[in-house]
């Protein structure tokens, strides 16, 4: 056991974090790429809504567009909380 020093210590702690923290951070990365597509979704609709209210008036073409947005927030929504 007198062969454990720091030099021989610090990489062997080095890799056991970086192994622990990849991890997390992957995972982290994955749910904060769902939240930014939530959010893009969400800011796609409230645009498309702006849009139509324009000339007062919505069309038929609008609804499917603002059905169409929210069936992809709906799918978005669960595809986070999966």
């Amino acid at each position: 056991m007198e062969n454990l020093d720091l030099g021989t210590l610090i990489p062997v702690i080095s890799t056991a974090l970086i192994a622990l923290f990849g991890g997390l951070f992957a995972k982290f990365k994955g749910k904060f790429s769902k939240i930014v597509k939530l959010i893009k979704e969400v800011y796609e609709i409230a645009y498309a809504f702006d849009l139509a209210l324009q000339d007062d008036k919505i069309t038929k073409k609008e609804i499917e567009g603002l059905r169409s947005d929210f069936a992809e927030l709906k799918k978005s929504y669960k595809d986070l909380i999966k």
